[in-house]
This record gives C-alpha cells, structure tokens and sequence, in this order.
C-alpha cells in the first residue's frame, strides 16, 4: 500500500474555488446582488479544476481517462436523441459554455469532465470497501446513482441546466436516469478499476470532489428552499466523507 502524500494544487484550486462559489450564492442570496458572468465563470473553472483532481490524482494510464470522457459524452448524445440510458431530457444554455449539436441539441463543453469528476470520486470511495473491479463496477454506481438523486432537483430547478420531458419521480427525475446513471458510472469504474495498479488505494481527494461538492449544492438547495434535497446532500455528502476515510481492501501483491 502507497502512502499518499499533501492534497495536490488541483485539488487546493478546487476546494477554494467551491468556498467562493458557496461564499458568493450565500451573499447574493442576502444581498440580492446578480454576480452575472461570475457565476457561471466559477462554475467552469469548479469543473475544470475537479477534473484536474481526477488527472493528477488517479495512478493508472490517463488514456482510461480519456475513455471515461468519451463514455461520458457518449452516453449523454445518445440519451439526447434516443432517451437511453437516461430518459427524455433537454439542456439549456444557462451551463455554460454550451454549443449546439444537430438536431437542435444544446450540449455542454464541461459535460465529459463533469462525468469524470463524480464518477471518478464515486470510483475512488467505492475501491475502499474491494480490489474486485466487479464489485467496485457495482458500488461505485449505485453511490454515483445516489448522489445524483437530489442533484437533480437543484440542477433542474434553481441551477436550470436541464429539463425532463417526461413524468418524474419526487426527486425530480424518472427512474430510468437513476438507473442510467448507474449503469455508465458503472461502466467507468470497471474500466479505472482494471487499469488501477494492484496494492495502490485512490487517494483521498478524489473521495473529496464529490463531499465538497454535494455541500456546496446543499447551500443551493436550502437557499432555495428544497430542504429535502438539502438535507439529503449533506447526508450523502456526509457518508461520502466518512467512509473515505476508510484505509481500503488489504492487497497481498
């Protein structure tokens, strides 16, 4: 087992600009202030930065990674024009940046990265509890799937980032996106599971990306009055944390 070493700066980078951007919601909210293209600047910049912690942090081949980004994106091209795995749903502008792909498709640039930054945090907190990439392939989206759970009601709701076209379920969307959600994170931490060397535990930041970021939605949420979807991410933000600090399956290479 390797012994991990300080927090690298991307993750430094990525926990400051989450202090700000929680910093910013709370004084907008009191003071009624529209921080205009700050918000939306440090929302890219929170992505890009998580991400990061996923390219700096993860010890196998980065090519794994870029397949991750790719199965990221691929599966959200074809639930925008199949509905698969996910539902019927739409993106709007307000993520930015946004491109629009054939069909009249409004498609975030940072979607892949944001993938690679929840799904990979959930691969690392599920890595501590196996060494078999089945297992962790199963843990690992079902704790992504769970998380994504009252996401949704702060992403579709305050944040405006997407729409469902279909009924939902009281958490905001339909059961198929949890399911989806589980099925391609899944997917990807098989993939990071089988590349991973053996005896390496993922180190404690990437754990981390998804605790901070579930907190700083949780302020969204309360501020905006979705108190369940509040509490609920403090819970699951709160789990996340705890058992990140697991020290992980014994390995005897």
């Amino acid at each position: 087992m390797k012994v991990q070493g300080p927090f690298p700066f991307a993750f430094q980078l990525y926990g400051g600009l989450v202090a700000f951007a929680a910093a910013g919601s709370l004084g907008s909210h009191v003071s009624g202030f529209d921080p205009g293209w700050i918000a939306p600047i440090v929302a890219a910049l929170m992505i890009l930065s998580g991400a990061g912690v996923m390219l700096t942090s993860y010890s196998g081949p980065r090519w794994v990674l870029v397949g991750v980004l790719v199965l990221g994106a691929g599966s959200e091209v074809l639930g925008l024009y199949t509905g698969f795995p996910f539902g019927v749903y739409s993106y709007t502008s307000a993520w930015w940046p946004t491109i629009v792909i054939p069909g009249n498709q409004p498609f975030p640039l940072l979607l892949p990265l944001a993938w690679l930054m929840m799904t990979g945090s959930a691969w690392a907190l599920a890595s501590r509890f196996s060494s078999q990439p089945g297992v962790v392939a199963v843990l690992s989206g079902l704790a992504a799937a769970l998380i994504d759970l009252p996401m949704e009601a702060v992403m579709v709701g305050p944040l405006g980032y997407w729409a469902w076209a279909e009924p939902a379920l009281p958490f905001g969307a339909p059961l198929s996106n949890f399911l989806g959600w589980w099925l391609v994170s899944g997917l990807a931490a098989y993939a990071l599971s089988r590349a991973q060397p053996r005896g390496v535990i993922p180190r404690a930041e990437m754990v981390w990306v998804a605790v901070l970021f579930g907190l700083f939605l949780a302020l969204v949420a309360f501020l905006n009055l979705l108190f369940w979807a509040g509490g609920s991410l403090l819970a699951i933000s709160a789990v996340f944390a705890a058992l990140g600090r697991l020290p992980g399956p014994q390995s005897n290479s």
